[in-house]
């Protein structure tokens, strides 16, 4: 029921949203994710939220295989900024509905 509630307010939330998948999983937290106007996926993401050693931890058993750090912060940060943008030049109502329609469209 929450993850219910949790998705609708999701969906009517009049604030531009912008979401981030760094892993691969299921469950609340992947649904979660679902509805924000923007979704940024890291190369080989994921759909759970993971540091970036979290990949290769589960994927290799160790953390050699994670990315440059430093790098990917300053990237991720240079993308988060310019979704969020796209989302804010968007009207409200405009917004709203193209959130609504993509989520609805998932799957399909």
């Amino acid at each position: 029921g929450e993850i219910a509630r949790t998705l609708s307010e999701l969906l009517t939330l009049p604030t531009p949203t912008v979401s981030l998948l760094l892993g691969q999983g299921t469950g609340g937290i992947a649904l979660a994710l679902a509805p924000a106007d923007r979704t940024l996926a890291s190369q080989h993401a994921w759909l759970a939220p993971l540091p970036p050693e979290g990949a290769p931890a589960v994927v290799h058993r160790d953390t050699d295989h994670a990315a440059d750090r430093e790098e990917f912060c300053l990237r991720l940060a240079d993308e988060l900024g310019r979704a969020l943008m796209e989302v804010m030049a968007l009207d409200r109502h405009e917004r709203l509905s193209l959130r609504q329609a993509r989520y609805r469209g998932l799957g399909l």
